[in-house]
């Protein structure tokens, strides 16, 4: 009778070991780019998706409201305005975010400063995707909505509009600010002229989008420091213009005119989505002409 052959044990030789581990390594540094590349797309991806999503509460809310659209921020004073009805109690500032919440969550708005962007967590208004929220510069009350959306402040602007008009000069058209003096005003959804190619809201470094052109057209759009998201009042310029292309190689938030890939999402009036690749072009979406 035959005898029943004894297994022989085995195992991965020392050698064996070291190549199947470097093997793993290789596939790994391989893999990690490409994982890398396709979760920024998917982000920008996403990141159009919530700015569609918003534009549509904005039409919601203009449909509610006699077709008037939220301002981007409505800076609030107890003695305005003069029917007391109208005015918030306790007063406080309320900013585009405030008017669109409703048509996101149930979650009533608490106005809790150093932590305003909890209201809107699994919301388009949580913000890009890109941007690591818990990161924030929050310096002010106001930085609370830094969340990597910022909406334009050049409402009615035209190819007639003041190249170097800047705030304090009453041109900030919706943003109110009832002391010292009111300083825009709301605007209805009709008023935002060529909506097709105006700009409303975009992937920014600030709540709300600013765009200057300091020294004259030929310095070009001001550049934009590569730190954390935050209001850039160096250089009076809100877009984030690498949020989903490549940032420059620069270290200690460093300004940068050049080097790195610009792409950005811009929401426009109309309700379509781009991703702009060309600081220019947002410079012209959003102030309806070149400065020049």
């Amino acid at each position: 009778m035959l005898q029943p052959k004894c297994a022989r044990r085995t195992a991965f030789t020392l050698v064996e070991l070291l190549v199947v581990i470097g093997i793993i390594g290789l596939l790994i540094s391989i893999l990690l780019p490409a994982l890398g590349a396709a979760r920024r797309q998917a982000n920008a991806t996403r990141c159009m998706t919530q700015l569609r999503e918003i534009g549509n509460a904005m039409v919601l809310y203009a449909s509610e409201n006699n077709n008037w659209w939220p301002v981007i921020r409505h800076q609030a004073n107890q003695g305005f305005p003069a029917d007391v009805t109208l005015r918030s109690n306790p007063p406080r500032n309320d900013y585009w975010y405030m008017f669109l919440l409703k048509y996101f969550s149930k979650i009533q708005y608490s106005n809790t400063a150093g932590s305003r962007l909890g209201d809107y967590v699994n919301s388009p208004l949580w913000g890009c995707p890109e941007v690591d929220k818990t990161a924030l510069q929050v310096s002010n009350s106001s930085a609370d909505f830094d969340s990597g959306y910022g909406m334009g402040i050049y409402a009615v602007y035209n190819v007639n509009s003041a190249v170097w008009a800047a705030r304090n000069a009453g041109t900030w058209s919706p943003f109110i600010q009832e002391t010292p003096s009111v300083q825009g005003r709301y605007y209805k959804q009709q008023d935002y002229l060529n909506p097709s190619t105006r700009g409303i809201i975009a992937d920014s470094r600030s709540w709300f989008l600013e765009i200057n052109w300091f020294g004259g057209p030929a310095t070009g759009v001001p550049a934009q420091p590569l730190g954390r998201v935050g209001y850039n009042a160096t250089g009076g310029n809100q877009f984030d213009r690498y949020r989903h292309g490549k940032y420059p190689n620069a270290s200690g938030g460093a300004y940068s005119k050049t080097g790195g890939k610009v792409s950005y999402n811009v929401l426009f009036c109309d309700g379509h989505v781009e991703t702009l690749q060309d600081i220019d072009r947002g410079y012209k979406v959003f102030r309806q002409r070149w400065p020049n």
